[in-house]
């Protein structure tokens, strides 16, 4: 069994390291499932993009706003926006889930 916590913190120091500030690896990928763990460098931004069409962000490091709500570490958010950017407001980790 993989531990979440352990691949959170390689990814980070993935992100830091890198000229982007980002960095993703997919956990689960199975049928219509699939999880994917990113990590943000502090104050890096994902360029505008939309949205999947059924998602939900589960922070497990840091502290990110999407669009204009901040979510926290341990904090679950559903995103509703259609289009939206993410930012960094620390070094942040978190683990999108969504249907395919």
């Amino acid at each position: 069994m993989d531990n979440l916590d352990t691949k959170a913190r390689d990814l980070l120091a993935k992100a830091i390291n890198s000229a982007h500030g980002r960095a993703a690896k997919i956990i689960i990928n199975e049928g219509h499932l699939r999880q994917t763990a990113i990590a943000l460098a502090k104050g890096t931004e994902t360029s505008e993009h939309n949205a999947p069409k059924c998602e939900s962000v589960l922070v497990l490091m840091g502290e990110i706003a999407i669009g204009d709500a901040i979510v926290g570490e341990g904090e679950f958010f559903v995103p509703d926006a259609d289009r939206r950017t993410v930012t960094a407001n620390e070094h942040s980790v978190y683990l999108l889930t969504t249907v395919v």
